[in-house]
């Protein structure tokens, strides 16, 4: 499972550096696939800083997908941090699994239905908060304007072969 977390990390961080400054600018959902050219991804970037990057990224291979949060803060590798994901359609708290590839940080959000029935529901601007080690927490703030759409795209090329299980469980 580990080589599959950092390879799905790698592969969002490789992809998201391929995009380039055009891309970055805008606060709307894309889609593209991996550059494995099998997986999908779907993306936006934050809303106050183009280097955060909310995705949702699908294997052709095990059929589940994941969302995956780079935030351009550190972590602690293979870490689990609590965090709270917060839209119209709902708040819950949830988990972030650490991974760090080539010194890029992302978190894997858990529970996957959870969160992307609020990524795929909620209108407007979806909030996750993160606690610092002071004892505050960072908020970052991504625009779901065209989530629902991008995930449909992603979900639909995943499942022109099968339908996509849930997600990884963390």
């Amino acid at each position: 499972m580990n080589k599959q977390l950092r390879f799905l990390a790698f592969g969002i961080a490789s992809q998201m550096l391929m995009l380039g400054a055009a891309l970055a600018q805008s606060s709307m959902w894309q889609t593209i696939a991996a550059a494995n050219k099998k997986d999908q991804i779907a993306f936006t970037v934050g809303k106050d800083d183009n280097k955060q990057v909310l995705a949702v990224r699908c294997f052709q291979d095990s059929k589940k997908c994941a969302v995956i949060l780079s935030m351009g803060t550190q972590c602690e590798d293979k870490a689990v941090y609590p965090m709270l994901i917060n839209s119209d359609a709902g708040a819950l708290q949830i988990r972030g699994f650490c991974t760090v590839n080539e010194g890029r940080y992302e978190y894997i959000l858990s529970p996957y239905d959870q969160v992307s029935q609020i990524l795929y529901t909620g209108k407007g601007v979806l909030g996750i908060a993160t606690p610092l080690e002071d004892g505050a927490f960072r908020a970052f703030r991504f625009n779901l304007f065209g989530a629902k759409d991008a995930i449909d795209v992603v979900s639909s090329k995943i499942k022109e072969s099968d339908s996509p299980s849930s997600s990884y469980k963390f």
